[in-house]
């Protein structure tokens, strides 16, 4: 027992020397350091001297007999300096982390100043109090600290905390020559280092082949510490072989090591194929996705459970812009960060933006505000075709799942594009389908104007002759009026019938923002007798840009008509807009109505299809038809705002005025 607790004394001290002086490289690695990150790695080469002094005055007081000069003197001297800077930097980190004042960090040093005054005379009770109390004092200080944390910064701090307390505790019960003390002490080294390699503590990156490496030299350390024991006990046990037992045990854990490096290094390569294996094959299986909308969230979805993200935002940047989530919603500041993370991707084309590790200091700003750690953008040669969003918590970092969630990225790209592509070549057949269903609505619709057309002008014209009759209108003049109501509803739906059927006309372009504030006026007039309120905004942007006159006519004019049909009286009509880039023209009307059930929202753009009394059920498809010719987009939300209200919302390419 007498020899055991040396040796474990000695191997407590050398392993808190060796984590100490490699979390100490791995802080001064630090690309970016924060003032808390010196005062950390203060504390970290103060751990590794007091770590190191020990081991080395253990070594020497084992292997060999000193006496009072030379080594021995110069380590007990830094030991003595060392036994009151650790705790007075322990205390500091603790300190800044529970977020006391500045002017409370100078106190441990104070304190650890008078201790060594008190202590000149030889009696040490004052560095033995201070010791104590600065490690007690860090304890309070972690604890306090964990209140304000979540996840595993409150595990490590309350963890640290528990260490520190436990190492004042046993110093001052067993003494510094307690084998008992030594593995206490290298404990908050222990769970600093794990916790750094688990959840990127302090911001800090050690990889798992770093880990490996580590881990194999400490090893390696430690085993040849044994052979020259060994080697030292064989050589005085029986004066001799001393030296062909030190090769032999050498020569004996090469021929070992060789086979478990290399089994570590194929386990740590055999991940790395298991996950591109699994990427391909969300790959693969995203093909069988056709509609654009379910693969991006199919893509969102697949990213997050393969690599277990707490969150993921897939972004298409192409017209009509699309989102995919997972772990997280969708709300106008997520939406707002995303466009201009994608616009500062698009100028400095960097291969990915994380948060620490960005070169652009308002990319890192955004990335912390929107809650991510990765931003990924998604090329498909020199188009940027949208960008991923990524929240590993609660890691910071991806280590060597870097390389593959890129290389996955670059295939989401190539997905997206090749489904665009898709989208493109079904929708062209559509739409010679649908030119060919209209063309035979347009016989029906022809043949309707010159069968029904002409008897109801006859109908009309003679109704409208028989109220001139006093004697007529006074008997039947109640008949009369809904006789040529009735004409003229048939007329608008015969000339409904024509536009919706009619072939596509060339137009002239006019001017967005001159149409629309020239039409508000208007349609205020209109609404004047329902007394509806219309209220328009208009982005100077739009100046600029033209479209076709009579399509954005027809839009704009049946979406307001509609608006205006739909509010109850006294209510108001919003028309609202503005550019999304890069040359994205974006129409709201926005009505005051019950709005539209949600079962609904997909069949109101149905030809025919109508839940308004008297309604032909042609007039947003009319609109649609007018979007899809400026090759726009429409869809609509409802309800607004307190289960009230619905907006339909335009979006279409805008053409310069040069052009």
């Amino acid at each position: 027992m007498a020899v055991l607790q040396p040796l474990i004394r000695l191997l407590s001290y050398t392993l808190g020397a060796a984590l100490a002086v490699f979390l100490l490289l791995t802080v001064l690695g630090k690309r970016r350091a924060k003032p808390a990150d010196r005062v950390l790695a203060l504390a970290l080469g103060a751990a590794a001297l007091w770590f190191g002094t020990q081991a080395l005055d253990l070594y020497a007081s084992i292997t060999v007999e000193l006496g009072d000069s030379g080594l021995p003197v110069v380590l007990r001297q830094v030991k003595g300096w060392t036994d009151l800077l650790l705790p007075a930097l322990v205390l500091h980190v603790m300190l800044l982390w529970a977020g006391a004042p500045r002017w409370a960090g100078l106190a441990p040093y104070a304190g650890a100043a008078l201790a060594k005054w008190l202590s000149v005379g030889g009696d040490y009770t004052a560095v033995a109090v201070f010791v104590g109390a600065g490690l007690a004092g860090a304890a309070v200080a972690a604890f306090r600290a964990s209140a304000h944390e979540t996840g595993p910064p409150r595990r490590y701090l309350r963890t640290t905390a528990l260490w520190l307390v436990l190492a004042a505790a046993v110093g001052g019960i067993r003494g510094g020559e307690s084998a008992l003390l030594a593995i206490v002490s290298v404990a908050p080294l222990v769970a600093t280092a794990s916790f750094v390699y688990r959840y990127n503590l302090f911001d800090l990156l050690i990889s798992r082949r770093t880990a490996f490496v580590f881990a194999l030299a400490l090893v390696s350390a430690f085993y040849l510490f044994l052979v020259r024991q060994i080697a030292g006990y064989a050589e005085d046990r029986f004066e001799a072989f001393g030296a062909v037992v030190q090769v032999s045990l050498i020569f004996a854990v090469a021929v070992l090591w060789l086979p478990l490096y290399e089994w570590i290094t194929r386990f740590l390569s055999r991940r790395g194929v298991r996950y591109a294996e699994i990427s391909k094959q969300v790959i693969e299986r995203a093909v069988g996705v056709l509609e654009m909308e379910q693969r991006i969230r199919f893509l969102a979805e697949e990213v997050g459970k393969l690599f277990q993200f707490r969150r993921v935002l897939l972004h298409k940047s192409a017209s009509p812009q699309q989102y995919g989530t997972y772990g997280c919603g969708l709300h106008p500041d997520l939406v707002k960060g995303v466009d201009s993370l994608r616009d500062a991707a698009a100028r400095t084309r960097p291969e990915f933006i994380h948060v620490l590790g960005a070169e652009d200091p308002s990319q890192r700003e955004l990335l912390e505000r929107l809650g991510f750690h990765y931003a990924i953008p998604l090329w498909y040669g020199e188009q940027l075709t949208g960008i991923l969003l990524v929240d590993a918590s609660p890691r910071l970092y991806l280590d060597e799942n870097e390389p593959i969630l890129l290389g996955l990225s670059r295939q989401i790209a190539h997905s997206l594009e090749a489904c665009r592509q898709l989208e493109e070549r079904i929708n062209l057949e559509k739409a010679v389908v649908r030119q060919e269903q209209l063309a035979t609505l347009g016989l029906a619709a022809a043949a309707i104007a010159h069968e029904v057309k002409n008897p109801l002008s006859s109908i009309k014209t003679l109704a409208q002759l028989m109220r001139e009759d006093r004697e007529i209108n006074a008997t039947y003049q109640r008949d009369l009026a809904y006789i040529v109501a009735e004409t003229d509803r048939l007329n608008a739906f015969v000339r409904q019938l024509l536009s919706f059927a009619r072939p596509s006309a060339h137009s002239a372009v006019i001017s967005v923002h001159e149409f629309l504030n020239a039409a508000a006026p208007i349609l205020q007039r209109v609404s004047a007798e329902r007394r509806i309120r219309i209220e328009h905004q208009v982005e100077p942007a739009l100046a600029g840009l033209v479209v076709n006159r009579q399509a954005l006519q027809h839009v704009v004019t049946n979406l307001v008509e509609n608006a205006i049909d739909a509010s109850p009286a006294n209510a108001t009509v919003r028309i609202e807009a503005g550019l999304e880039p890069p040359v994205t023209i974006r129409i709201a009307v926005t009505d005051a109505g019950p709005g539209i059930p949600e079962e609904m929202q997909e069949k109101i753009f149905e030809p025919f299809f109508t839940n308004k009394p008297g309604g032909t059920g042609l007039g947003l498809p009319i609109v649609k038809k007018n979007v899809e010719e400026l090759e726009g987009q429409i869809w609509v939300v409802s309800p607004v705002v307190d289960g009230q209200g619905s907006s339909f919302v335009v979006t279409f390419p805008g053409h310069p005025v040069s052009a």
